[in-house]
């Protein structure tokens, strides 16, 4: 008796006789289909996070560690999508996105630096 995979359609003939797929790639294919869907919001919802996240990382691989407000505004850094803030020791504002802080020197400068 023939099985037939269930991603591509195509007759299994070899090994189990409960198998699926025809393939690993069928199988990953069909998996991954099904992620895509049930992991879509979630994906959206980080989306802002992660382009943040980009904009700093490459900002900060360059060796800047001062970086003014209009640059990060031409970048696309969208200032709502941080990971957490706070307040400094010397009272500055501290702005995280996962591993990196921007800290606000003045209404228009701010120091980058890592944790990581």
């Amino acid at each position: 008796m023939n099985h037939f995979c269930v991603k591509c359609n195509t007759a299994i003939i070899a090994g189990r006789s409960d198998k699926k797929f025809c393939s690993y790639n069928c199988r990953n294919n069909h998996h991954n289909g099904i992620n895509k869907e049930k992991y879509s919001g979630i994906r959206a919802v980080e989306k802002p996070f992660h382009k943040n996240r980009r904009i700093l990382e490459k900002l900060f691989s360059k060796g800047l560690n001062t970086v003014y407000h209009e640059t990060l505004v031409i970048l696309g850094f969208n200032f709502e999508k941080i990971t957490h803030n706070e307040k400094s020791v010397n009272g500055s504002e501290r702005m995280f996105v996962y591993e990196f802080i921007l800290e606000k020197i003045d209404n228009s400068i701010y120091r980058l630096s890592s944790q990581g």
